[in-house]
């Protein structure tokens, strides 16, 4: 599970790899990936996946 970061400072987690999206990742303990969401873009087309996995329906 990846830990992303997203421009305001509000973290969530996801399985979805951070490749589909313009990230900058580093190790944050054992086992554990830290990834900051660089772009609006990138910011967006996160949380619409977010979104599609937790099967939210935005308007």
């Amino acid at each position: 599970m990846y830990r992303y970061v997203l421009r305001n400072g509000d973290v969530m987690m996801s399985d979805r790899s951070p490749e589909s999206f313009a990230t900058y990742c580093y190790l944050s303990g054992p086992h554990q990936q830290t990834c900051a969401l660089l772009t609006d873009q990138a910011e967006l087309s996160f949380l619409l996946n977010m979104g599609k996995e937790h099967h939210f329906n935005y308007g």
